[in-house]
């Protein structure tokens, strides 16, 4: 195979992935009803154990939580929920990668992507780790890891109509940018088209940490 063959070939298969995983989200924003909340769960623990969360961790058990998806800019979410009494959405540290509750904002940890796979189940990514998906260990603990390690499809179990709290502003991106902490450098070059420019910041600013094995 010559050398434009080749070249012929890596475009062409470039553009099949980029294809698949436009269908495939557009497959999986078919499954979400923005006006509704939702329980998630694993098949691994299954319904009765949904995933919960605090502003500390997130994990499976047994709860009431429900979640809500707030559309964003690129077919990205917001995931929702009240917690004491505030809406707040799902995040992930900076350094460990778990989940947890953060005040709703401009973060690329807040941006949930939802990939449709077998049996209507969903994976999630966030503009934060786009290669890495939510998961939870083997204490029910979650974060994102990788995603060709990553065996947890999430289950969405309809609930009710809901009502989203979070700012239209921070929903579209703020529209002066703004530092995630003193002296953070800008994570716009990295963004897509239109996250960027709606001035999306890099993640929540780092928490004391949690790790998976002490909580």
């Amino acid at each position: 195979m010559n050398k434009k063959m080749k070249e012929l070939t890596v475009v062409a298969i470039a553009v099949l992935v980029y294809a698949l995983a436009v269908a495939q989200v557009k497959a999986a924003s078919e499954l979400i009803d923005e006006n509704h909340t939702y329980k998630l769960s694993t098949q691994y623990q299954g319904v009765d154990t949904p995933l919960d969360a605090t502003d500390r961790t997130a994990t499976l058990r047994k709860t009431d939580r429900v979640w809500q998806f707030v559309p964003a800019a690129n077919g990205y979410y917001m995931l929702t929920t009240k917690f004491k009494d505030t809406m707040m959405c799902l995040d992930i540290y900076n350094d460990t990668f778990q989940a947890h509750l953060g005040e709703c904002s401009n973060f690329a940890g807040q941006f949930w992507r939802v990939h449709s796979t077998q049996e209507g189940r969903i994976k999630l990514t966030n503009l934060f780790t786009p290669n890495l998906c939510l998961d939870v260990n083997a204490v029910n603990l979650a974060a994102v890891v990788s995603c060709e390690k990553s065996t947890r499809f999430w289950t969405l179990t309809k609930i009710g109509l809901g009502k989203s709290e979070a700012p239209k502003e921070k929903r579209e991106g703020a529209r002066k940018y703004k530092h995630s902490r003193p002296g953070a450098a800008p994570y716009s070059n990295f963004l897509p088209v239109g996250l960027a420019s709606a001035g999306v910041r890099k993640s929540a600013f780092v928490r004391p940490c949690v790790t998976l094995a002490n909580v």
